[in-house]
């Protein structure tokens, strides 16, 4: 169930390195096979700020599993850790000198820069997009018939999914799925209306329509 993408030097980082970003996938990323063909989606299920990514991974696998769809919908789970690994310490086969992506501070959530080793190689923003590019490759990619992407974040993976809707580049295969941030991304100053806080769970189809400048004394 690990695996590894493969990430860009996109800043012109002064290294040799090969570089990756951990991930958890219900297939594997380096080799294709009938299994590969029969999947239509995939679901990037993006960890909190604990970075416990093999429990979204089974979570989501449990979710996919439970709606029948465990052939067609794929499941990967990227980690944005806070320490550096080989790729032959991440997927335990044979050594390797490529080393991951790690994020030493919480800035990985608003689509920051990896850390330093190597330095100014790549962000968070950039590993999604190449995560989603490795599942949106095409018919002659590894995954052929994939469709629809969808990026699923909670807490802090939902802090960054939310900027990266924002920020990327990517078409209506991509879809976003806010669950539960911290803070939200507005382009605008004006706020929800305290009319749309019901301090109530009042379900998912709750809408808020109101929105209006905060006032002073709600600072």
């Amino acid at each position: 169930r690990r695996a590894s993408v493969a990430l860009q030097n996109n800043y012109g980082a002064t290294t040799n390195a090969s570089v990756f970003l951990p991930v958890f996938s219900s297939l594997p990323l380096d080799e294709t096979s009938a299994a590969h063909a029969a999947v239509q989606s995939a679901v990037v299920f993006i960890h909190g700020l604990s970075g416990d990514a093999n429990s979204y991974f089974c979570d989501g696998s449990s979710a996919v599993a439970a709606a029948g769809a465990s052939e067609s919908v794929l499941v990967v789970a990227p980690w944005f850790g806070n320490e550096q690994v080989t790729s032959g310490e991440w997927t335990r086969s044979a050594a390797s000198d490529n080393v991951s992506a790690y994020w030493t501070t919480s800035r990985w959530l608003t689509g920051g820069d990896a850390s330093p080793a190597p330095g100014r190689f790549t962000t968070s923003f950039d590993a999604l997009d190449a995560v989603i590019e490795l599942l949106l490759g095409g018919p002659t990619g590894l995954f052929p018939n994939v469709e629809r992407v969808v990026i699923a974040g909670f807490s802090a993976g939902a802090q960054l999914a939310s900027r990266h809707a924002f920020f990327s580049l990517a078409d209506a295969s991509v879809a976003w799925i806010i669950g539960d941030p911290s803070s939200w991304l507005f382009l605008a100053a004006a706020r929800p209306a305290p009319s749309c806080c019901a301090l109530r769970d009042t379900g998912p189809e709750h809408v808020c329509g109101e929105f209006a400048l905060p006032a002073d004394e709600a600072v």
